[in-house]
This record gives C-alpha cells, sequence and structure tokens, in this order.
C-alpha cells in the first residue's frame, strides 16, 4: 500500500478492534497471519511510517497487533502534535515520562494484550516491539511469559534522565531476572547523537542485562533528512530508525535495521518463516531413547508434522507419535535447572575450539555419552538423516565432516537467543547449529543445513 507523503493513512488494510483487558478497552489495529508482534507506536501516535512498518512485519509472516495508545490514528505527524498530543500523553495516569514514575501502567494492559495474542495465534511466543515513547515497554512486558522477542527501539524514558530507565526497582530485577533464566535476547537500536535516547541509556540496559542486551547504533548521518514536520521540528535530531529517519533505499543502514528486526522476531517466533534456525530444547534429559527425544524435538519444538518426522527417523507416523509421547512424558518428570546462558556461551566456544583443533577427545569429553545429534539437510544436502547417537560417534562425524570440507570457518552466533555455531566455507553459511546442554554437557545437537533454511545467514 502507497501513502503519498504528507497524507494520513487510513489504516483501511487492518482490521479495526475493540479490546478488553481488565475492564479496560482500547482500538487496536490486526493484520497478517502468522506468529503474533505486538507493535507499539511512537509519538506522536500510529502515524504512516509506523504503519508502513506494521505492514512490513506483516508482509514478512507475522500478525501484527498495533494498539491505539495516543495521538490520531494514521495522522501525519505535525509539529502541533507536541500540544495537543505529547503533553497530554506526559501527565496521563497511563504512562511514566519522568524519572522517579517507575513503570508505565499502561504496560499491564499491554501484557495482557500479549497473552490474548498468544492465545489466538499460537507459536511459541509473542515478539514485541517499541518505539520511542513506548520503546522500554517492549522490555517491561517481558515479565508476560508469552512474550519471547522483545525489541527496544529508541527508548526516550524517562524524558528528564538521559541515563535512566522506566522501570521500577522491583520490575528491574524481575526483567533481569527472566532475560537470565530463560535466555532471552534483547535487540535494541539508537541513532548516535540522540538527545532523546542517549548512550548513557544503552549503558543502562546494559548494566542490567549484560550480553543479552545487543544493543546497535546507526551514524546520525545516516538518518533521513526531511523527515514529518514532527520529527524535523519538536525532536530535532536524528531519532526513529525504522520509522520517521529511515530511507527507503535498498541497502541503507537504517533498512539492514530493519531487515534484522524481522530477523530477530522470524529467528525466535518461526518456526518456518525466514531467518529462524529451530532451536534445540534446553531441558532434555537422556533415557527416553534417542528416536523418542528426537521425535519429541522435531514435533513439540520444531513443530514438524509427524508425516515429516517419520522420514526423518525411519518409522511410520503411528510409531514417532507413540515415541514423541513416550519422551514428551520422561521429560515432564526430568525436568531440572537450566544451564545459565554464560556457562552455555562457555561451553560452546570450548566445543568449537575443540573442532577446530579436531581433537576427538576433548569433543567427547564436552558431549554428553547418551548425545544425540540431527541434521537437517531438507534433501537437498548432504546431512545425518538418521541421528547419530553417542558422544564418539558424534565427535567422530564432525571431524569427518571437517575433513571433507577444509577451510570451514566456525563462528560463535546466538541462535533463537542461546549460544549457537554458524559454519561458513567461503564465506558462505553451510550450517548452523543450536545446542541442548544439562549438567554441564551438551546433550543434543540440532544441525541446520537445508540451503533454503540457510539463505537468511547468507544473505
Amino acid at each position: 500500500m502507497t501513502i503519498i507523503r504528507g497524507q494520513s493513512d487510513p489504516l483501511d488494510d487492518f482490521s479495526r478492534r475493540t479490546v478488553s483487558v481488565d475492564d479496560v478497552d482500547k482500538t487496536v489495529y490486526v493484520a497478517g497471519s502468522g506468529p503474533a508482534v505486538i507493535l507499539m507506536p511512537e509519538m506522536p501516535g500510529i502515524s504512516p511510517d509506523v504503519a508502513r512498518f506494521a505492514r512490513w512485519v506483516r508482509d514478512a509472516g507475522f500478525c501484527v497487533y498495533l494498539p491505539s495508545l495516543f495521538g490520531v490514528d494514521g495522522a501525519y505527524p505535525l509539529a502541533e502534535a507536541r500540544e495537543t498530543v505529547v503533553r497530554r500523553a506526559c501527565v496521563s495516569a497511563e504512562f511514566r515520562a519522568f524519572a522517579g514514575g517507575g513503570t508505565s501502567p499502561v504496560v499491564t494492559w499491554l501484557r495482557g494484550l500479549a497473552r490474548l495474542a498468544h492465545a489466538e495465534r499460537g507459536g511459541p511466543g509473542v515478539g514485541a516491539v517499541g518505539l520511542c515513547f513506548t520503546g522500554n515497554f517492549a522490555l517491561t512486558m517481558a515479565l508476560e511469559p508469552a512474550v519471547i522477542a522483545p525489541v527496544v527501539n529508541h527508548p526516550s524514558l524517562p524524558l528528564d534522565d538521559p541515563g535512566g530507565l522506566e522501570l521500577s526497582d522491583e520490575d528491574a530485577a524481575a526483567v533481569a531476572e527472566r532475560v537470565a533464566r530463560d535466555g532471552l535476547k534483547v535487540l535494541a537500536y539508537r541513532f548516535e547523537n540522540d538527545s532523546w535516547c542517549t548512550g548513557r541509556r544503552f549503558a543502562a540496559y546494559r548494566a542490567l542485562l549484560g550480553d543479552a542486551f545487543d544493543g546497535r547504533v546507526l551514524e546520525a548521518e545516516t538518518a533521513n533528512t526531511n523527515p514529518p514536520p514532527f520529527f524535523r521540528d519538536v525532536v530535532g535530531c536524528a531519532h526513529s530508525v525504522v520509522t520517521a529517519h529511515l530511507v527507503d533505499e535498498d541497502g541503507h543502514p537504517t533498512m539492514r535495521a530493519r531487515d534484522e528486526i524481522i530477523a530477530f522476531l522470524a529467528e525466535r517466533l518461526g518456526p518456518d518463516l525466514p531467518g529462524r534456525a529451530r532451536p534445540a530444547p534446553d531441558r532434555l534429559r537422556p533415557g527416553a531413547g534417542a528416536l523418542g527425544q528426537t521425535a519429541f524435538i522435531l514435533h513439540d519444538v520444531f513443530r514438524y508434522p509427524f508425516a515429516e518426522v517419520a522420514e526423518i527417523v525411519g518409522r511410520s507416523p503411528a510409531a514417532c507419535r507413540q515415541l514423541a509421547s513416550s519422551a514428551r512424558r520422561r521429560t515432564r518428570a526430568a525436568q531440572g535447572p537450566a544451564v545459565p546462558a554464560a556457562g552455555q556461551a562457555g561451553l560452546v566456544r570450548r566445543f568449537k575450539e575443540a573442532w577446530e583443533a579436531k581433537d576427538i577427545e576433548a569433543l567427547v569429553g564436552l558431549l554428553d555419552p547418551d548425545a544425540t545429534m540431527v541434521a537437517d539437510g531438507g534433501g537437498l544436502l548432504g546431512a545425518a538423516l538418521r541421528p547419530v547417537d553417542g558422544s564418539e560417534r558424534i565427535a567422530q562425524y564432525l571431524l569427518n565432516l571437517a575433513d571433507r570440507a577444509s577451510g570451514l570457518e566456525l563462528l560463535e552466533r546466538t541462535v533463537n537467543g542461546r549460544p549457537g555455531l554458524v559454519a561458513q566455507h567461503a564465506g558462505v553459511t553451510v550450517t548452523v547449529a543450536a545446542f541442548s546442554i544439562t549438567d554441564g554437557r551438551i546433550t543434543r545437537i540440532w544441525a541446520i543445513r537445508n540451503p533454503e533454511k540457510l539463505r537468511p545467514w547468507t544473505e
């Protein structure tokens, strides 16, 4: 849909709904299919640029929920909005615009919207994308378990404290605990020299979240030099990375930021969206049998239908269903504490170093004796279509792979929010590997080698 610059957006390709959470009604614009993404508007409201970004997310395979929180829906951002919208929001009971106010109460409503969206759309969870005034809302929404892909874009609150975070102390501690416990990753963007979202604020996020905070900074000179009047006259600096200050040209840094956000959402929310490498679960235990565990992983975690599971493990669909059911019961009965993300990263790094050194003894030592490895070649590339069972067999398989592909380069990368590896040959990604770790050893390896699924990692 093309909107002429300077005109309002009718939003007529969205479904306009009234959503009630705890007896509070708000208008929400919904479009698309697939996993849910909550996109919160920036000041002064759901502008044509915000709607354009929503359509890009929709067209990438998601169902976008765009709540109306302030301003006139679809209106072109004029400088007058400073008086008619911004001042009103700053004194509203729903928002905490200034330091010391804690978490904005409207976030409670937004968490309810996330629960509703997850119930309606299913999938592993919900994405939350905040912009400017709502930037930090994406992080505090993560106290809702359904939210697993938070994107914090140029968060501007609190307005009077450049190094502050719009969070109560209680919520800050709870968010940090949830991020560490579940291995969440928080993606964030800002322009350098942004007076509304400073480097001090990004430093505060990093102090709270550690390596889970992936803050990316674009040069101010790359921003659109002709934004709408509100951003030119009121904001007054490069600020809105994927909306008002985006330059819609292939290869432009702001367009790359847009693509990175969509890839992040796809990786976390998949399972069949571009950019997602399907993860290995982190709480599986040996004992249910390799085939049963593999059937369970493929169906419950990666959402393969049992017909496809049967092709991979060499059993009938009915047998795979029974194997997965048995593994599911054993897994639930044997769950234990998750390995911290930092410990996972160290173990994956040692695994990488041992593979590069072709040190079979070190590899065996890092693997659980009953470990299983499954590779998905999608029928297009040579891969271990049957599970490779046992630490010694997996180690030997990996060394044989390295010998066949001289010049293989292993890179540490985040795969679905957890430490993983990307293997490249001559600059082309040939494998993405995710790991399941229990009691300090690798128990499962899932390797994506299907070229169709690897394309987003190469482009």
